[in-house]
């Protein structure tokens, strides 16, 4: 049996299983092929096939790892301070306030935001990481304190490297 969470701090999955059984379920139907993921946990809409035969498709290299790339079969979780989880679902609500109402998951926004993340700012954050001296090492996991201050360190390394991105102005 594991620990008990710390007080405080809660889990966000930006993969729940229905979104990663519902995109698995269509790659599959668009492939032709198991995805392999594991959807055990989320209950999917058996789809019935027609009994006619399907001619195979057959795709170039090209399509073959577009279809790879947007696969979610990968699970993304870790925990947050209480105030960083009340702050991300005020935040989610707003946002789907100011998008006409739409209902997001926590999965929608983690999602956009990695993918930004990737495309806009990795590098400038590894070049920063790069040109840093002394930066401290990884605590374990039961030092509160040593992460805390770890976390923020890393905070601080991320900020600096996208300066470049002003603040929006309201």
């Amino acid at each position: 049996m594991g620990k008990a969470p710390p007080k405080g701090s809660e889990s966000i999955d930006i993969f729940e299983d229905e979104d990663v059984a519902l995109a698995q379920q269509a790659l599959s139907a668009a492939t032709g092929k198991p995805t392999g993921g594991n959807m055990t946990r989320a209950k999917v809409p058996k789809v019935e096939a027609d009994s006619s035969p399907e001619e195979p498709v057959e795709r170039n290299a090209a399509e073959e790892e577009n279809i790879a790339e947007t696969a979610i079969d990968a699970n993304l979780k870790f925990r947050v301070r209480q105030g960083a989880r009340t702050g991300f679902d005020t935040f989610k609500a707003e946002l789907s306030a100011a998008l006409g109402g739409p209902r997001l998951m926590d999965s929608n926004l983690g999602r956009a935001l990695i993918d930004w993340f990737l495309v806009e700012a990795s590098e400038r954050v590894l070049s920063a990481a790069r040109a840093s001296a002394g930066f401290p090492q990884r605590p374990a996991s039961d030092d509160l304190a040593g992460m805390a201050a770890f976390d923020e360190a890393l905070r601080e390394l991320i900020e600096g490297a996208l300066e470049v991105f002003q603040p929006v102005q309201e």
